[in-house]
């Protein structure tokens, strides 16, 4: 299963806080740029929607986040089918996070760090995708 699919997998699922608060329906799923894990979900709060990171959460039925629903409710409201920086920017103060908070690595993605989006790491000295293609002794 891609990371987009695993993302997709989670649209409507409840989504409960961590006081045990059900909070709604996740109704859309963000995903970082580089490596496609699932980081932020919309949630359908009834009168408006808002926008949680899924940084620790329990990926069951239903989801539950590590943020109260008094946190979640707070939250900016974003719409689109993605964030913009300023959006993410508002999200992150929010909820006290970083970037990094919401990525399983050093928070550069492959393509940032010139590798292939696939996350395969070449030899950077090569130009070439593997290190077959640079013919260590």
């Amino acid at each position: 299963m891609t990371a987009l699919e695993d993302a997709q997998q989670h649209t409507g699922k409840s989504l409960v806080a961590s006081d045990g608060t059900e909070l709604g329906t996740i109704d859309d799923v963000y995903l970082t740029t580089g490596d496609d894990g699932a980081v932020w979900a919309s949630v359908d709060l009834g009168e408006r929607k808002a926008v949680v990171p899924l940084d620790e959460a329990d990926l069951g039925d239903p989801i539950k986040v590590r943020y109260t629903a008094e946190q979640v409710k707070g939250a900016p409201e974003a719409s689109g089918d993605a964030l913009d920086p300023d959006q993410a920017s508002d999200l992150y103060d929010h909820y006290g996070i970083a970037d990094s908070t919401l990525r399983d690595d050093t928070g550069i993605t492959a393509t940032e760090a010139g590798g292939r989006a696939d996350g395969v790491q070449g030899d950077p000295r090569s130009g070439g995708t593997d290190d077959g293609s640079v013919g260590h002794p």
